[in-house]
């Protein structure tokens, strides 16, 4: 029997019990009716499936565990008990968790608690029936493929979250399903079925004495676990409209557009969920009455604001209308969400959309099931069974100005996803139309004061993108001036000589633009993102920033503080450790052993006179590239830069570093091993490999170096044979692995890393050796440089969508000398390149290796250096 280790509520009538094995129990009585709900909770999902992203190994985990025997019962007798107890038994999955429930009334519940428990607990999981599910599962794809209301929500779930685990649907796709062994799916049973990962919760006509006496009891053989890391990064952001649209068998057009928000408990959640009640709740809500009733142009429009804990929400209106008219739908639905800036919301629709957001939660919490269904999901978003009480009186707290603050800042004038499903004859017109949207020819000018400038025209785009990069960054400092180029891009934006920082930024804001300065190893820019109706206005205030930017002692002084701490906290991560160590190994003289950040000595020496001295001696128009891209004529563009930047003539070439002093290319005979003692309290070690790299003069390898690369550690995002090594399968040595390595003005390194428990750092760096000796020895074959080569080419080009990274990475390229259009010529390289020379490659380039390992238990490295 479990003992209790603490009470996180302890309350009469409600009880958050955690057990001695991490579980925790959410029990309460509730209602009148003498029924109860019982809900086990267990964190998984398609957003926390880690490696197994994308396969939809929760859900096929679900149809498994509920669709076999478990303990005593076989699956009859579980079909049979589930009877016997309503009928109301059922299990689903979700985004975020795995839950079995069931409805019963209050003088069962015991027996329903030991029912579902048994999914948990004891599941049978056999092979036979993982073989029977999968092709269920295969089945229900198939069913999904031909529904035009799944496929409109996955077409805009991808668009929203591009390389974010929320993309995949949570049925997975079809391939990567298939990818899934009977021993994975043991695996992932022992991974979330544990205490730290379960929460039941009971709510109804219930003795919580009792109860909790009876799930002690009944999960007494569930075993601790680990909890599932839950951090997830936020997705790209959006710079631009994106549209897709897909032809299937319909006979009407179905629409969704979705503006991303914000995540689960900010403050302006709210206010999102009122505007979108007074947008769409109702036939009198702006939206429906405009777009339905007066225009007739639809026959339904619904939506809603939707947010979570572990990524941005969105709110998302949807439509179903004539194929014809769906273009009209779009323009007629931004209107009117334009129309808030002269008709703000009054404060009758404010009411009126607290009442009905209020009304419907509190509706939702009158039975036992929903009151559960509460309580269980927000503690796992939040942690808190209350959060839902603090949330009404956030929606009763609610002003004006905070949903038309909202609106401004999600809504109007901001990009979207717009995700289309057409008949299929519509869609062979809007094909030809896309085709001819490509992005223009690159054009050229050069200033008299020798600024070089691309522009380059992105039809149907509604934004503009300027990026000025000059060479310079870490790879021009010393040890004394380390941070110095991280300082000028700190206070670059706060102020100019006719601007100060407040004006500055309230005239981007107020546009919903962006305006960011960055230093990094070869490089430093300044560069804005706006609606291309607003270059006219943003332009001149841009323009003033580049050339006479304030850099005063008070911005300085307020930034300063920020920077300092950031370099005193920058062991807190193990990986930033491990790396910074590795660095300064990897790289005994080259600049790139040093911090972009700086030293705490280093920047508590730089003065705002020393800020304006390195612009003065690198922000030069010799030294730079001037990148336009997005919704603009370059005829007109070029002309007008050119013109309003002509008095910019300051002497100077482009600033080229020494000839590479760094010694990570020195001959050694023998590997070396370097050890870090981490901090007593760090659970997790850092194994990092590195080999001398390639800097951009070194164009003839890149391409079958890449190739290489990619076959051990993926591209855009973590695959290949390490993360097959350490985390595919059965195999679970490591947290995650990842390709570090880079390239620059000088020679970079190839490097990989992995973090792992301290405890397995032999078995990690045997692991990830074997894996690299191998493609060094040339054991690889040709279908896996096809499929390195099919990722590179993915991640370069979906890197090069919207306007701001083309306009970024064209002036870039540019002012490091490989050219703006350099992205053709290496993915023509990647193409070109066969497998002798990429086996060759390996040869040459995975010797001289520096292994560098940062750990709390330094004493149990043994790797035979």
């Amino acid at each position: 029997m479990l003992t209790e280790s603490y009470r996180i509520v302890n309350e009469a009538d409600t009880r958050v019990v955690r057990y001695s094995n991490g579980l925790t129990a959410i029990l309460a009585r509730h209602g009148a009716a003498p029924t109860a709900a019982v809900r086990i909770y267990v964190r998984g999902g398609s957003v926390l499936e880690g490696k197994h992203s994308g396969t939809g190994i929760s859900h096929l985990f679900e149809h498994l565990i509920t669709c076999d025997g478990a303990g005593p019962y076989s699956e009859e007798d579980l079909l049979r008990l589930a009877d016997d107890l309503g009928g109301l038994v059922n299990a689903y999955t979700t985004t975020d968790h795995i839950c079995y429930h069931a409805n019963v009334s209050a003088d069962r519940t015991r027996d329903a608690i030991d029912m579902l428990a048994q999914y948990v607990v004891a599941p049978k999981m056999s092979r036979a029936v993982f073989q029977r599910e999968l092709g269920v599962v295969q089945r229900e794809l198939e069913r999904d493929r031909d529904d035009p209301e799944t496929q409109l929500e996955e077409l805009v779930q991808e668009l929203l979250f591009e390389g974010h685990p929320h993309a995949a649907p949570v049925i997975g796709y079809r391939d990567r399903l298939l990818s899934l062994t009977y021993e994975d799916l043991l695996a992932y049973h022992a991974r979330v079925h544990s205490g730290e990962n379960v929460v039941i919760v009971i709510a109804g006509d219930i003795d919580v004495e009792t109860i909790a006496d009876d799930v002690a009891t009944i999960f007494a053989g569930l075993v601790r676990g680990l909890r599932i890391d839950g951090s997830l990064a936020d997705p790209l952001p959006l710079v631009a409209p994106r549209r897709v649209t897909k032809p299937m068998d319909v006979e009407s057009a179905s629409m969704t557009m979705a503006f991303p928000t914000v995540r689960e408990r900010h403050p302006a959640d709210a206010p999102l969920d009122l505007l979108a009640s007074i947008l769409l709740d109702g036939d009198d809500a702006r939206l429906i009455k405009r777009v339905r009733w007066d225009d007739e142009l639809v026959f339904e429009i619904g939506g809603t604001h939707d947010s979570a804990w572990y990524a941005p929400g969105s709110l998302q209106i949807s439509t179903q209308c004539d194929p014809e008219n769906i273009d009209r739908v779009e323009a007629a639905i931004l209107d009117e969400l334009s129309a808030l800036e002269s008709r703000p919301v009054t404060a009758r629709e404010l009411d009126r959309a607290k009442r009905q957001n209020l009304t419907t939660i509190l509706y939702h919490r009158e039975t036992a099931e929903g009151f559960a269904t509460q309580m269980g999901e927000d503690y796992l978003a939040t942690g808190d069974i209350a959060y839902c009480e603090a949330y009404l009186e956030r929606i009763r707290s609610v002003t004006i100005d905070e949903v038309m603050a909202a609106a401004r800042r999600y809504l109007l004038q901001k990009p979207f996803v717009s995700g289309r499903i057409v008949p299929r004859e519509v869609e062979a017109i809007g094909g030809a139309s896309q085709r001819r949207a490509r992005a223009n020819e690159l054009k050229r000018a050069k200033t008299s004061g020798g600024l070089t400038l691309l522009a380059r025209s992105i039809p149907d785009s509604a934004f503009v993108a300027v990026s000025t990069t000059f060479v310079g960054g870490v790879v021009a400092e010393n040890e004394s001036a380390n941070g110095r180029f991280n300082a000028l891009g700190s206070i670059w934006t706060r102020g100019s000589q006719t601007q100060s920082a407040d004006e500055l930024a309230a005239a981007f804001a107020e546009r919903g633009a962006s305006l960011h300065a960055t230093s990094g190893l070869n490089q430093f820019g300044l560069s804005f993102v706006a609606l291309a109706e607003d270059f006219d206005a943003l332009w001149p205030l841009y323009r003033d920033v580049l050339l006479q930017p304030a850099l005063t002692d008070v911005e300085w002084n307020k930034v300063r503080p920020a920077i300092l701490d950031a370099i005193a906290r920058q062991d807190e991560s193990w990986h930033t450790e491990l790396v910074r160590f590795a660095r300064e190994k990897m790289f005994e003289t080259s600049p790139y052993r040093m911090n972009r950040a700086g030293t705490q000595t280093s920047v508590a020496a730089i003065d705002a006179r020393s800020i304006r001295e390195i612009y003065a001696a690198f922000a030069r128009p010799g030294n730079a590239v001037l990148s336009i891209a997005g919704g603009i004529a370059t005829d007109e563009i070029l002309p007008r830069v050119c013109a309003d930047l002509g008095n910019w003539n300051i002497d100077g070439e482009r600033w080229r570093c020494n000839p590479p002093t760094s010694d990570v290319g020195a001959v050694r005979v023998r590997d070396r091993l370097f050890v870090k003692e981490s901090s007593g309290d760090r659970e997790v070690a850092g194994v990092f490999i590195g080999f001398p790299g390639l800097s951009y003069a070194d164009r003839g390898d890149r391409a079958a170096v890449a190739i290489f690369d990619t076959i051990l550690a993926g591209y855009a995002l973590a695959s290949g044979r390490l993360y097959q090594a350490l985390r595919g399968g059965a195999n679970d040595l490591a947290y995650e692995v990842a390709g570090i390595g880079f390239s620059g003005l000088l020679p970079g390194y190839l490097a990989y890393s992995s973090g792992c428990e301290p405890g397995s750092v032999n078995d990690v760096y045997r692991a990830m050796r074997a894996q690299i000796d191998a493609i060094r020895a040339g054991n690889f074959e040709p279908d896996e440089v096809h499929r390195a080569k099919a990722m590179i080419r993915t991640g370069e080009l979906d890197n090069l969508q919207s306007a701001a990274e083309i306009a970024v990475r064209s002036s870039v390229d540019e002012v490091l000398g490989l050219g703006a259009e350099d992205w053709r010529s290496f993915l023509d390289e990647v193409e070109r390149t066969s497998i002798e020379t990429v086996r060759e490659a390996a040869k040459r380039y995975l010797t001289q290796a520096t292994i560098v390992v940062a750990t709390p238990e330094p004493e149990s490295v043994s790797i035979g250096l």
